[in-house]
């Protein structure tokens, strides 16, 4: 079902697949804890963030004929609720007690005074992949999970894991397409670095470098 799944979605190559790259990267340095998120907005501070925690409880609430989906998430530092007022029903099959998600959005404090992301932008991830991502600093991959995916109950975290065994099996047969000359002359990675990099980046900066690289492939 997921090799048919990937068939669908167009990916009926190795090449294909190790050319699925992904939409965006979480950077462990653009993440704050909840306690210190509160903080700043406590402090007037109204724009986007990103948090990461572990998923404490989701229920639908009935407010009048409304029925909104609240989440309550936390990490070592505090908790805080995230609420979506559409879609609650579809939202509330996603979340599961103990699930590590990458939350985004702009944080609000209710009147009364609760912390809240309202419609968070989510991923996610394995508890392996946190902690991998804390203690040593690893960048996230963020892949688009299109209908295919979903019908072969494959989330980001699947797609992840195929992609990495795909780079370790095959990447090494991956042939270069510019002339060195070319290379040298713009400090471009090669192919196989810009492919390792876009999927298992080292650092932001090899992330831009590479998508450089890639253009210059479309070219």
């Amino acid at each position: 079902a997921r090799a048919k799944a990937f068939r669908s979605a167009g990916l009926s190559t190795i090449r294909d697949l190790l050319f699925y790259f992904p939409f965006r990267h979480i950077d462990r340095t653009t993440i704050l804890s909840i306690e210190k998120a509160y903080s700043h907005v406590k402090k007037g501070y109204t724009g986007e963030l990103t948090l990461i925690g572990k998923v404490q409880e989701s229920k639908v609430i009935n407010y009048g004929k409304k029925k909104i989906l609240a989440v309550r998430v936390s990490d070592k530092t505090g908790e805080l609720d995230c609420l979506w007022f559409q879609g609650s029903e579809y939202f509330a099959k996603t979340f599961t007690t103990g699930q590590v998600v990458a939350l985004s959005g702009k944080p609000t404090l209710s009147k009364r005074g609760d912390f809240q992301l309202i419609h968070p932008g989510f991923d996610k991830l394995t508890t392996e992949e946190s902690e991998n991502f804390f203690n040593t600093g690893k960048i996230i991959p963020v892949y688009s999970v299109n209908q295919f995916f979903k019908e072969a109950n494959l989330g980001e975290t699947g797609i992840r894991r195929i992609i990495d065994k795909a780079l370790s099996a095959y990447l090494n047969f991956v042939d270069e397409t510019l002339p060195t000359e070319i290379l040298k002359r713009h400090d471009l990675p090669g192919l196989k670095e810009t492919i390792r990099q876009m999927h298992q980046p080292d650092s932001l900066e090899m992330v831009k470098k590479s998508m450089l690289r890639l253009k210059f492939e479309e070219f």
